[in-house]
């Protein structure tokens, strides 16, 4: 048994006590009164280790927006871009090889003065691949040939005529 104390950032004490098992764990918070817990958490070893985790994918940060005129991509640690569509001159696919901590693929749609990245995977992604999959002369052998890549490369599916 331990018990501590703890300098809260407002600057009020809270008393620990950390009950230690075999394969357990029990911390107790307290204000001052000790015989009264305000939050007592327990964690055994078993918890920790079959606990379901929580993974989240890169791709879930980016927030695609598809309207008639645009689609704009959002991060937000990223600069946000966006192209018109009647602006897209150009479509590729970009591989990398920074999965799983960063997209991987990625749905580039170039234009004159602007680029449109988006991240496959990210909610969005298929609507905006679904429509420019649709063009005249897009290449569904160089898309194939992407999802079997795992190193850095582009494929080219499609230019404006």
């Amino acid at each position: 048994m331990t018990i501590g104390q703890l300098k809260l950032e407002n600057g009020k004490d809270l008393q620990i006590l950390i009950e230690t098992g075999r394969a357990s764990m029990v911390i107790t918070y307290f204000n001052n009164d000790i015989s009264r817990p305000i939050k007592q958490l327990k964690m055994s070893f078993w918890d920790k280790l079959l606990k379901k985790q929580i993974y989240k994918n890169p791709e879930d940060d980016f927030v695609v927006t598809i309207t008639d005129s645009f689609i704009q991509v959002e991060h937000p640690e990223l600069k946000t871009n966006q192209i018109h569509w009647n602006n897209i001159e150009e479509i590729k696919l970009r591989n990398t090889d920074s999965g799983p901590w960063m997209p991987d693929i990625w749905l580039t749609l170039i234009g004159k003065d602007e680029i449109c990245l988006i991240p496959q995977g990210a909610k969005g992604y298929a609507a905006v691949y679904d429509i420019v999959s649709k063009y005249e002369g897009f290449n569904f052998e160089n898309a194939i040939k992407s999802t079997a890549c795992t190193d850095n490369a582009e494929f080219h599916l499609w230019t404006k005529k």
